[in-house]
């Protein structure tokens, strides 16, 4: 059987102090990024949330989305405009309202104003006073049994909080509700009796969206038609606007 043997060898290079030189300024070179460790990218604790409900005219609202020079993807742009559209008194403003809440919570605006209706529920009084003198005793108005209260003015509903995706977005449900009128729903006028009962008329706005928040960015979140006793206004828009500013922690 033959012996097979084997040498090792050990290589030594030596690094003459020019090459080290150059070496050392190639690192120097390198971007910051590079050498330092990348940081964790800190999330919003707070966000300021800010709505503007806009009421306009369908005819001009046509106007505005077929112009090119308005950009009129461009909700920043827009929305400039039409406060300026609002101080000519051209378009009006319905309300505006500002809130700064914790991610992850909601908060809520409620009107103060309620006006009353009855409902159909009537009942026929068992003794019904006519006028002294009355000769047409026949016919004895009904009177309202129950009521129902509606609030008027703006209720807006909003929250901000991450999605499965990790993505900051803001739930927003806004209602606008208008008294416009009184409707009559019943009319005794005889020789004898005069009595009318009336229901409000309200004009309601709604809309109910949830989209991804733009720090320090307006958002056309929304655009409809307000309608009376459920029949849509046709002739005019409301937009609904909404804007967010984040704000983190001041913790390092």
């Amino acid at each position: 059987m033959k012996k097979i043997f084997f040498k090792t060898f050990a290589l030594s290079l030596s690094i003459s102090p020019f090459i080290h030189a150059q070496i050392k300024s190639l690192e120097n070179d390198l971007p910051s990024t590079a050498v330092k460790p990348i940081q964790k990218k800190k999330k919003p604790q707070l966000v300021s949330l800010y709505t503007e409900i806009i009421d306009i005219s369908a005819a001009d609202y046509i106007k505005l989305s077929s112009n090119p020079a308005l950009e009129f993807k461009n909700h920043d742009k827009l929305r400039k405009h039409l406060i300026g559209l609002v101080k000519q008194g051209k378009v009006k403003l319905i309300t505006n309202q500002y809130v700064t809440i914790k991610v992850g919570s909601d908060a809520e605006f409620k009107p103060t104003n309620a006006e009353l209706k009855s409902t159909n529920a009537y009942s026929y009084p068992l003794v019904f006073r006519f006028p002294e003198g009355a000769t047409d005793k026949k016919n004895t108005p009904s009177i309202p049994a129950a009521f129902e209260s509606t609030d008027v003015g703006s209720k807006i509903k909003i929250s901000a909080y991450y999605n499965k995706s990790g993505i900051l977005v803001c739930f927003f449900r806004p209602t606008i509700v208008t008294l416009k009128g009184q409707t009559i729903l019943k009319d005794w006028n005889t020789k004898s009796v005069k009595a009318v009962n009336q229901l409000p008329v309200f004009e309601t706005a709604e809309a109910e969206k949830t989209i991804p928040l733009k720090n320090g960015k307006f958002i056309l979140a929304e655009v409809k038609s307000p309608s009376i006793n459920k029949k849509i206004d046709k002739t005019r828009k409301i937009l609904f606007f909404l804007k967010a500013d984040l704000l983190y922690s001041q913790n390092k």
